[in-house]
């Protein structure tokens, strides 16, 4: 059995910096309007109608406004519901991508 090692202070905060590359969201709200935005590291901001993502159909308005960015960037999560959202899956639900980008033919 290997030896446990705990996680030095220097790694935790390397480990919590968020990644220079790639398309994350920098910030989510829910201001009333049917939807969730989402803000985007390159500038997009996007509106995802709360009817379309089924494990929101119940959820009250402050449970929407609770919504925060989790994991570096690449979920949203709403602790009143203790549901997690991947942003890459959440989109490509919602563009209709089956399991990842489809080619030109």
């Amino acid at each position: 059995m290997a030896d446990y090692i705990p996680m030095t202070q220097e790694a935790f905060e390397r480990s919590a910096r968020k990644p220079k590359s790639g398309t994350r969201a920098e910030r989510a709200w829910y201001d009333g309007s049917a939807a969730i935005h989402v803000q985007l590291n390159n500038g997009v901001v996007i509106g995802v109608p709360v009817a379309v993502i089924p494990e929101l159909a119940a959820a009250s308005p402050s449970d929407l406004k609770a919504v925060v960015v989790e994991a570096v960037g690449l979920s949203l999560y709403f602790p009143s519901l203790d549901l997690d959202l991947a942003l890459t899956q959440l989109l490509s639900d919602l563009i209709g991508l089956e399991s990842g980008p489809q080619r030109a033919a």
